[in-house]
């Protein structure tokens, strides 16, 4: 699966819903039952029985995680983000010194592989959902052209709130993940806006960038200011 061709229609002006997408630790999404994505009457994604877990506590760097369950971060997002086996799923997290808060909160961000909507599976001696609910494939490419100009148009859209960390003006270059859930192969477009070579804002799709979170990326000093203020 390939990323997003840049004839391909995204809304310039998508609405950005924070009930599709609740931030929190490793909650993205995951506890709500209005998203996009209806939650299925029965368990649709495959129970894998080789994928079980083999330790009594969480493993959240994934080091026990069976062969080809944990797809590699590309470059240049390996620099700004990591995969870990959260308890309920596979998510990207920020790496240590970069945060990632809900446009204008301080609501902390990370992105489930678990889709908004879906409810998290049990834990079960053959069931491991830090393992079976992963991300099957992740690309990253630049965005150039018209596929930039779109990026660039749906963050100005999006910063409603005031406090913008990063004008469309000031973006120098916008580079596109995309991540492929194991579950119905919901995908992630994330993109993130880069100024003096670090990300400072991030938009984060589904359904085609019909609905959208943004981000705002700080570094620990950043954050810690603005979580000092009332």
């Amino acid at each position: 699966m390939a990323p997003i061709a840049d004839d391909d229609e995204i809304p310039a002006s998508a609405p950005v819903d924070p009930d599709v997408f609740t931030s929190g630790s490793y909650s993205f999404g995951s506890d709500k039952t209005d998203a996009v994505v209806p939650a299925p009457e029965a368990p649709t994604h495959e129970v894998t029985s080789s994928i079980r877990p083999k330790t009594d506590g969480n493993d959240l760097l994934c080091a026990h995680a069976p062969a080809n369950t944990v797809p590699s971060v590309p470059a240049p997002f390996k620099f700004w983000m990591v995969l870990v086996c959260a308890p309920q799923a596979q998510a990207l997290v920020p790496i240590e010194g970069m945060v990632w808060f809900a446009h204008g909160t301080k609501e902390p961000v990370s992105v489930l592989a678990l889709p908004p909507g879906i409810a998290a599976m049990p834990r079960t001696v053959d069931y491991n959902p830090s393992y079976n609910v992963r991300f099957k494939h992740i690309y990253a490419s630049e965005a150039t052209g018209k596929k930039r100009e779109r990026a660039v148009s749906m963050l100005d859209a999006a910063q409603s709130r005031p406090g913008a960390v990063l004008a469309g003006a000031d973006v120098e270059r916008v580079y596109q993940l995309d991540a492929v859930s194991s579950i119905y192969d919901m995908r992630y477009n994330i993109y993130f806006y880069v100024s003096d070579n670090l990300p400072r804002a991030a938009l984060i799709c589904i359904d085609a960038c019909r609905q959208m979170l943004l981000v705002d990326v700080l570094n620990n000093d950043e954050a810690q200011a603005r979580l000092a203020k009332p």
